[in-house]
């Protein structure tokens, strides 16, 4: 998949896990913006890099409670295996459930948006997650 259609595959998934959360009652969903640095060659832009890691994709708040919301979204088709997670992904999810808040990894496939609270039970080094919550090695 070219890179081009890889970004519009991942707004469209971005897009229905803003609508589920929608649908799940959250507010305030916020995009988590990922800063970026520009370098220029001539006046033109030569290349473009992330200059440091976010939290996650989105954050929200769950009403009644004023709970932070923390969200990960993953697009995956057939599985979604635990390494599909990077380390500092899988670590903000940690500290954000730790310290009160809801984390949810949002699973992205072509038929639906899967909301998993974090931690997914079962979900783990070496483990995939192939139907709902069922974790499958």
């Amino acid at each position: 998949m070219s890179g081009r259609a890889s970004q519009r595959l991942g707004r469209a998934a971005e897009e229905a896990v803003r609508l589920a959360l929608q649908a799940a009652g959250y507010r305030m969903i916020e995009r988590v913006a990922t800063p970026w640095t520009v370098t220029f060659q001539q006046g033109r832009p030569k290349a473009a890099f992330p200059t440091s890691k976010v939290s996650g994709d989105f954050r929200a708040v769950e009403p009644g409670t004023g709970r932070s919301v923390l969200v990960e979204v993953k697009c995956r088709d057939d599985r979604l295996r635990w390494s599909d997670l990077r380390p500092h992904q899988r670590q903000a999810l940690d500290e954000h459930h730790r310290l009160g808040g809801i984390s949810i990894l949002a699973w992205v496939t072509e038929d639906e948006v899967r909301l998993l609270r974090w931690p997914v039970e079962g979900f783990g080094p070496g483990r995939s997650l192939t139907d709902k919550d069922e974790p499958a090695d």
